[in-house]
This record gives structure tokens, C-alpha cells and sequence, in this order.
């Protein structure tokens, strides 16, 4: 059975709102120089230096595909994983892509965490006791609270990509996050810049 359009991908706005009138945690996603792709990046806060995130993709090659991303804290620790199923060999074909958050999400297949919809206009993104809904729009890819009941009012943005000269940028919303929410941002950016398959 198709899955019901969420209110969002009915009613959200056909200009790219503001994420929030309040406060908002920016992102930037700054490349590495040996290795220019968003899977090798750390993200930074809105003064450039900041870093909170460090993410690392590993290959069996320089021109293979990925195998496993990491994206770590910037204690160190690791705060979730991808694991693209191309297998050590680093050959496609070894199993599904799977993602982990951890103490947040458990591992499963990443199509099944970012399930797109029935006419491929919006991606749903599942977090525990929480839905979203990530729609592109224009330039950006936004995110908004699923809601496939409410009829009469235009969502609330919650969370924004943009990518403009190939510098990629989040912005959201900082009194909508719940615990575990900005590290599953994170890596939706990630892989919807990763130009990886996701299904």
C-alpha cells in the first residue's frame, strides 16, 4: 500500500523559508584537500574553526567505491556508521547499505531508515518516537515534521541542505532537536551528498 503524502510535501511553501526565526546551529561541511568529497570532511559551526563532527570513508582504492563512513565526535568518539555494503573487496554487491546511530538508531538498512515515497517526490526519515520528512526545493533538501494529519497551516521548517559552489551547508533549528537529532542530520546530509546510492 503507497504510503500517504505528509503534509509537508502538500502544503510547504514553493520558496526556501528561513529554517527558524529563533535560534538556529549552522553547519558547513569543509572538505579535505587529499580526499575532496563530503564521505572525508569535517563539519564545522558557523565561525569556520568549530569543529563538531569528523567524517571518514574508507576504500579499497582511491577510485573504488566506499566501503564503511565513520562519523565521529569531536571527542573522538564515534557517533554513527554507514556501512555501503561494497564488501573489503571494495566490489558492490555485498549487501544492502546499513546505518547506525549510536545509542539512537540500531543498525539497519539505510532505504528502510530514509524509506522514499511511493512517487519518489520526498524521503521519510524514521527517529525514534519522531517522523520527518526531507522534500527538495530548489536548491536545498528541507526537513520538516511529518504530519499527515493537519490540513491548514504551512509546516515549520526544521532543518535545511544547501549546496552552493560545491560547499555544502545545514542549518537547523535548534529547539527542535531532541537527543540523537543533530547526529541523524548529520549523516542524512551526508548521504544525500554523497551522491552514493541510498536504495
Amino acid at each position: 500500500m503507497p504510503a500517504p503524502h505528509p503534509y509537508p510535501y502538500h502544503q510547504a511553501p514553493p520558496h526556501t523559508p528561513p529554517v527558524s526565526h529563533e535560534a538556529v546551529l549552522a553547519l558547513t561541511f569543509v572538505l579535505q584537500r587529499q580526499h575532496p568529497t563530503i564521505l572525508n570532511c569535517t563539519v564545522v559551526g558557523a565561525d569556520g574553526c568549530t569543529p563538531y563532527f569528523h567524517i571518514m570513508t574508507t576504500a579499497a582504492s582511491a577510485d573504488a567505491s566506499p566501503e564503511c563512513t565513520v562519523f565521529s565526535a569531536n571527542s573522538g568518539c564515534t557517533v554513527a556508521t554507514v556501512d555501503w555494503g561494497t564488501g573489503t573487496s571494495g566490489r558492490a554487491g555485498a549487501g544492502p547499505p546499513q546505518v547506525e546511530v549510536h545509542k539512537v538508531l540500531p543498525r539497519q538498512p539505510l532505504a528502510a531508515w530514509l524509506g522514499v515515497s511511493y512517487d519518489a517526490s520526498y524521503r521519510i526519515m524514521h527517529a525514534p518516537e519522531h517522523r520527518y520528512v526531507w522534500v527538495p526545493q530548489k536548491h536545498s533538501i528541507c526537513m520538516y515534521a511529518w504530519n499527515d494529519t493537519a490540513h491548514q497551516h504551512v509546516p515549520r521548517l526544521l532543518a535545511r541542505i544547501e549546496q552552493v559552489d560545491e560547499k555544502t551547508t545545514l542549518e537547523i533549528a535548534v529547539d527542535a532537536m531532541h537527543p540523537g537529532l543533530l547526529e541523524m542530520v548529520v549523516v542524512a546530509a551526508t548521504v544525500f551528498q554523497s551522491g552514493c546510492s541510498i536504495d
